[in-house]
């Protein structure tokens, strides 16, 4: 089942049209489309089903926030602080604000980043534990056990020791 939501800004210029999508263990995703309804145009669109988002309205005009989120990692949250007056935004903490034309592909390379690993994992290990003392020594009983019944096999085949039951 999927369907639509709607929430209008408390000053009637903004609404939102969340996009309901049913994701893993019956969690479901709010997809955020924000359109000035005075200027009749969309503003921000996260057209992704995998991204999750709410609201919150400012009380400057033309400003608001969408807390964002994506599944199945749905544990991480960013903040997308929007002002359409000025025609920009910032993700999370930065200081630098974005055109707001770029919002879409901003936030996904973030989180996108945010997926792969920075660099590859390695691990060190220390030197391999030896065996206790006991166990090698036996190891090596049994190399030697085996090692002579090979070549007595061997020898035996070859002829080069007496048949040691003979025959009647």
């Amino acid at each position: 089942m999927s369907g639509t939501r709607t929430e209008t800004s408390p000053d009637g210029r903004f609404e939102v049209e969340y996009w309901l999508s049913e994701g893993l263990h019956s969690q479901w995703r709010e997809t955020p489309r924000v359109r000035d309804l005075a200027a009749r145009r969309t503003v921000f669109e996260l057209q992704d089903e995998s991204f999750d988002a709410s609201v919150e309205w400012h009380e400057e005009p033309g400003r608001f926030t969408l807390f964002v989120r994506r599944w199945p990692d749905g544990a991480y949250g960013l903040a997308v602080h929007v002002d359409v007056d000025a025609g920009t935004v910032r993700l999370g903490e930065e200081e630098e604000a974005q055109p707001l034309a770029k919002a879409e592909r901003l936030v996904v390379r973030h989180f996108d980043e945010r997926r792969r690993p920075a660099r590859p994992i390695s691990i060190r290990r220390g030197p391999e534990p030896k065996a206790p003392i006991m166990e090698r020594v036996l190891d090596w009983v049994s190399y030697a056990f085996v090692a002579l019944i090979v070549i007595g096999g061997f020898a035996l085949w070859m002829g080069w020791l007496p048949d040691p039951a003979p025959r009647p």
